[in-house]
């Protein structure tokens, strides 16, 4: 568990980095290529989550605005569209 954690913060550190964050989503859009259509936009999601977290924006922002259901819906929506652009 204290070694995920430390994987975490060290992920959201690397994707401060708008470069690194690009290199990241493309690379699991690469991979979410070869998954059946559930495990891919659950991949998305946790993507999107955690670059969106990392920099500040979309995961802050909703918290105002959102319940956790509504981001979690958004999320849901952003992957699913990504994936159909990619396939």
């Amino acid at each position: 568990m204290l070694q995920n954690k430390m994987h975490q913060k060290e992920l959201m550190e690397k994707l401060k980095d708008e470069v690194q964050a690009d290199a990241y989503f493309y690379e699991v859009i690469e991979a979410c290529k070869k998954l059946d259509n559930q495990p891919a936009q659950e991949q998305m999601i946790v993507v999107l989550k955690n670059i969106a977290q990392a920099q500040g924006g979309l995961v802050d922002g909703l918290s105002y605005v959102l319940p956790d259901s509504g981001a979690q819906s958004l999320y849901k929506i952003l992957s699913s569209v990504i994936l159909r652009f990619v396939r």
